[in-house]
């Protein structure tokens, strides 16, 4: 199954279960009255979790699996800037305690290293003769690009400096 086709199964399945709710509801209660009446969150407490959920679940969701592909992107940069551990512990004459790492395979850094690396899109300035609304739609597309793949928002690739001068030290 695609990607695509799972984010939409997804979506069809929380709708289905919104629509199917009160009925299940209903069910489950014996609860046959009209329903035209706000009933206070604290008198319906599954009914005020569920909704609750429904926003929280998403967000906390969210923040969850971006922390974790974060750090995971950080652990895939030192890898290649390192190399991968040797479980060989030296130490030096003046005492200190180090673990050799062994550089990666050409394979192994291609595989870690080969993605793209997103820019934000640059805020452009409104243009001549352009309608309120496009311009709205410009700015509000560049400050989602900014929240996409701004400052803190992605691990950078480690450069080829940065790698050639880790590896040209040993360590």
């Amino acid at each position: 199954m695609t990607a695509g086709r799972g984010r939409l199964l997804v979506g069809v399945l929380l709708f289905l279960a919104l629509g199917a709710y009160p009925f299940l509801e209903a069910w489950v209660t014996d609860d046959d009255d009209d329903q035209h009446l706000l009933d206070r969150p604290r008198n319906r407490p599954v009914r005020t979790a569920v909704g609750i959920d429904l926003f929280a679940v998403p967000v906390l969701a969210f923040v969850v699996a971006k922390r974790c592909a974060l750090g995971l992107r950080r652990r895939d940069r030192d890898k290649v800037l390192h190399g991968r551990e040797s479980g060989v512990v030296r130490r030096h004459g003046h005492g200190e305690y180090v673990e050799v790492h062994e550089p990666l395979s050409q394979a192994r850094l291609y595989a870690l290293t080969a993605h793209k690396q997103y820019r934000p899109l640059e805020a452009v300035p409104a243009r001549e003769g352009e309608s309120a609304a496009r311009g709205s739609i410009r700015r509000l597309r560049s400050r989602l690009s900014r929240a996409f793949y701004g400052p803190n928002t992605q691990i950078p690739k480690p450069t080829e400096d940065e790698y050639r001068q880790i590896a040209g030290s040993g360590s």
